[in-house]
């Protein structure tokens, strides 16, 4: 894999003498000065791993506590997140769950089976409206919709793993249910990164139960889910048909 133009390793070299070296114009990189590889690994991936995929939900806290700005926030996150994987009915698939309270303020956005492109799935995130889905947490049907509905279902492939991008407070209202439940059975199926939403109340404890410490991020550093969730869909290209790794961590019992 050659990479064209000056990189963290201060290599320079031109695109026609990369394209001898490794033999193909499709194994060529064109990386600018100030950038990474890290910042290009869905270029990687689509280049050396075409089959490496993954069905991604994201699930999204909407509540009034989180209000309007951090909403909006949260979208641009998940468009920016998005935009570093490689989106399409035969690439890494996405999926949008939105929630808070009551019943008919949370649901699928965006279903696995909806994806075509990023484009499309940018469209979709920017038309969710917050005045139309603002209420009280429920961090549990959150996790049930994305059980229920979109996790392993509507468009979900037997040899893509299933991620799980959690926005959200770790905080839910007293008066609804707890989620530990729906959480035991996503871990199950799924690999959890949990980013804090943006709030002046969170329980950064409880997203690291979720996800584990090792895949907790905020909303400074959420572009590191991109890097993370690349890695793990490329890491299929070692384990085949098998369940990654990270899947199988073991967590914190829950009370």
């Amino acid at each position: 894999l050659g990479v064209d133009g000056t990189n963290g390793l201060q290599t320079e070299a031109s695109y026609e003498e990369l394209v001898k070296i490794s033999g193909n114009p499709r194994y060529v990189l064109n990386i600018t000065k100030w950038s990474t590889i890290d910042e290009h690994l869905h270029d990687v991936v689509d280049v050396l791993c075409p089959e490496c995929t993954g069905d991604i939900t994201f699930i999204i806290e909407t509540s009034e506590r989180i209000g309007y700005e951090g909403v909006e926030e949260i979208k641009t996150a998940v468009i920016n997140i998005a935009n570093k994987l490689s989106i399409g009915k035969e690439e890494s698939r996405v999926a949008l769950v939105h929630f808070s309270s009551p019943d008919e303020r949370s649901d699928v956005l965006y279903y696995l089976s909806d994806t075509t492109s990023n484009v499309d799935f940018d469209n979709g995130v920017r038309k969710l409206d917050w005045t139309k889905v603002a209420g009280i947490s429920d961090l549990e049907l959150g996790l049930k919709i994305a059980n229920d509905k979109v996790v392993g279902k509507n468009g979900a492939r037997e040899n893509s793993p299933e991620i799980v991008v959690l926005f959200a407070r770790g905080v839910w209202d007293q008066s609804l249910p707890e989620p530990w439940d729906q959480v035991s059975k996503l871990q199950q199926s799924s690999t959890i990164y949990s980013v804090r939403a943006p709030s002046i109340d969170y329980n950064d404890d409880v997203l690291k139960r979720i996800s584990g410490n090792n895949r907790f991020y905020t909303m400074d550093n959420y572009m590191d889910v991109a890097t993370d969730v690349n890695k793990q869909i490329f890491s299929c290209r070692e384990t085949s048909t098998t369940a990654p790794p990270s899947t199988t961590t073991t967590h914190t019992p829950f009370p």
